[in-house]
């Protein structure tokens, strides 16, 4: 490295210390306050069990690789089981990949683009999210970037067999963080390969053999037990959740359209278009900038950059179309990191200043008023499901009956202490609700109870329609309601003699 470009490197540290404490308070702050949403019950349980089922038991959360159940059992043992405490591995390793980004992409990218692709993550709405919820998303990112930057380090000196090391062992981690990084892998082994000065391919060659080796077993554990059950069966890909990733990589999930409001459809999406039309143009212009002053400038990380954007989304697309598993957003998490380096190098090659000053407005601007909603809007943050524990722990008498919307909706609740003394009953067993199905599977339930309680959440997994609400609604009268962020808790009673008719 040449004296100007470690004068650089020196002024760029408290920059960079600045921006990391930075991502650091963002993801610390209400760490716990939200509740815990049904996958997050899922870690906590899932960890509960014994280390040896967690690591050789085809039981446990077939989904996923074990390392991040491991952690979490281990965070529970030694530190308890608190949300937020939960919550801390992945808010570690989201402030952990702020500056890990930056030293992965300074060699490819400059140094300013990188510490700009730095401050854009530290102030991700999206990456805050991940960083703020007990998954192994967070992590699978920390690995991933890890590996990248162990790459690069090696590229540049090729006889440290520490950093080779390095990426062989953080790109194992991020595989048995989750499947999903097997496209992001690829794109590393092939940008090892070519960028190595041909000395180094022999030993590029044998890491990259090593990391298969590496993760031949988990390859063998999916194969043999591969999950067969959707979270969703009634989600099917189509070519518009590619633009809600566009949107969610800019503002997480809190601006604009909730995701309650974007299974709607149009409907849901057409009063957001006057905010989300015009933002999306300002993104594409300075995406547009940066493709274009990365093919100019860097034409060797330009190539990295689009397998690593393309890699992860043309994985999650394949994914949804060809096994039980739906499209989602969160699968393609690795391509962000990409993206965010795009809006970094096209707003550093706007021009005029005026243009770049205005679009850095607002990039900044809709960063922060997505995080205001994410950190205080009920609309735009996970179910409360504490919330509705407590109310029912306070409000119902021993021996009262509580249906939960779908079988899975139950968990939380169990999770989070529903009294013991109620009972509890997760309806439907599965699949949608058909008309006319409740009234005939719950008038039984039903006909020798005065009160019932409804617990109703992600109603659009199992009762789309509202059918238990309707026929529930019309034997009883509605006595109590209590609304949190997306639950609601309802109490019927039997109505005056006479008055509605009885469950038959």
């Amino acid at each position: 490295m040449g004296k100007m470009g470690e004068d650089r490197l020196r002024t760029s540290w408290p920059a960079l210390l600045a921006i990391t404490a930075l991502g650091l308070g963002l993801r610390l702050y209400r760490l716990g306050y939200q509740s815990l949403w049904m996958d997050e019950v899922l870690s906590a349980t899932n960890a509960a069990h014994p280390l040896t089922d967690l690591l050789f038991a085809s039981t446990v959360d077939r989904n996923f690789p074990p390392l991040y159940n491991v952690l979490i059992h281990l965070v529970q043992g030694a530190l308890g089981t608190t949300d937020a405490l939960l919550r801390l591995p992945s808010a570690i390793a989201g402030i952990l990949s702020v500056p890990i980004l930056y030293a992965g992409v300074r060699s490819e990218l400059g140094d300013r683009t990188a510490l700009l692709g730095a401050l854009l993550l530290a102030i991700s709405p999206f990456h805050v999210w991940y960083s703020q919820e007990a998954r192994p998303y967070a992590l699978l990112l920390l690995f991933g970037l890890t590996a990248l930057w162990c790459a690069a380090r090696w590229i540049q000196r090729p006889d440290s067999h520490g950093w080779l090391a390095g990426f062989v062992l953080a790109g194992a981690a991020a595989f048995y963080c989750h499947l999903i990084a097997a496209p992001f892998l690829l794109v590393l082994c092939a940008y090892l390969l070519i960028r190595v000065r041909p000395s180094g391919r022999i030993r590029a060659a044998v890491a990259i053999v090593l990391l298969g080796l590496l993760l031949l077993p988990q390859v063998l554990r999916f194969l043999s037990t591969p999950p067969l059950v959707s979270g969703n069966e009634t989600y099917r890909f189509n070519p518009a959740h590619l633009g809600f990733t566009v949107w969610a990589f800019v503002t997480g999930y809190s601006l604009g359209p909730s995701l309650l409001d974007l299974r709607q459809g149009m409907q849901g999406l057409e009063p957001y278009l006057a905010l989300v039309v015009p933002l999306m143009g300002i993104f594409g212009i300075v995406w547009l900038a940066g493709v274009r002053a990365i093919w100019r400038h860097h034409r060797q990380g330009f190539w990295l950059l689009a397998g690593w954007i393309a890699g992860p989304i043309v994985f999650a697309v394949l994914g949804a179309v060809s096994t039980a598993h739906p499209y989602n957003v969160r699968y393609t998490i690795l391509a962000m990191p990409g993206a965010i380096l795009l809006s970094a190098a096209g707003l550093l090659s706007v021009r005029p200043a005026s243009i770049r000053g205005l679009a850095a407005l607002a990039l900044v601007a809709t960063s922060s008023v997505a995080l205001i909603n994410y950190y205080g809007s009920p609309k735009y943050q996970r179910e409360d499901n504490r919330a509705a524990v407590r109310f029912l722990n306070t409000h119902t008498a021993p021996g009262d009956l509580v249906i939960a919307s779908a079988p899975y909706t139950a968990l939380p609740l169990r999770y989070y202490h529903l009294r013991n003394d109620l009972e509890l009953v997760a309806y439907p067993d599965s699949g949608l609700l058909a008309p006319g199905q409740a009234a005939r599977e719950l008038g039984p339930m039903l006909r020798s109870r005065n009160r019932v309680w409804l617990f109703l959440s992600r109603t659009f997994h199992s009762d789309p329609e509202g059918e238990i609400v309707k026929y529930v609604g019309s034997a009883f009268r509605t006595q109590e309601e209590f609304t949190a962020a997306g639950v609601q808790v309802l109490l019927y009673t039997h109505e005056p003699q006479g008055s509605a008719a009885a469950p038959k």
